[in-house]
């Protein structure tokens, strides 16, 4: 269930789609569908999601397809998962 603060829109070529989510400590995360060009695919369209909140920055390249229709509690499970968890 998607709650109010969700966007889902088209951002630019390499950014997909991109939405907003809280944790259950109340911190607000952007999340973002984008193309992830250090892949080295060579059709250049592996997908990859970015959660970014305060400090924290999270990249998981295992995208559920249905990545938007999950609730926030589902989502923030998802980037717990996140190959790569760093300071920006």
């Amino acid at each position: 269930m998607n709650t109010a603060h969700d966007r889902d829109a088209a951002i630019g070529d390499d950014h997909l789609a991109i939405r907003f989510i809280s944790d259950d400590l109340a911190r607000r995360w952007s999340v973002m569908e984008t193309r992830d060009s250090r892949d080295g695919g060579a059709d250049g369209d592996t997908r990859v999601l970015v959660f970014a909140t305060r400090g924290t920055m999270r990249r998981v390249r295992n995208v559920p397809a249905n990545w938007r229709e999950l609730t926030d509690k589902e989502l923030y499970a998802v980037s717990l998962a996140a190959d790569q968890d760093c300071r920006p």
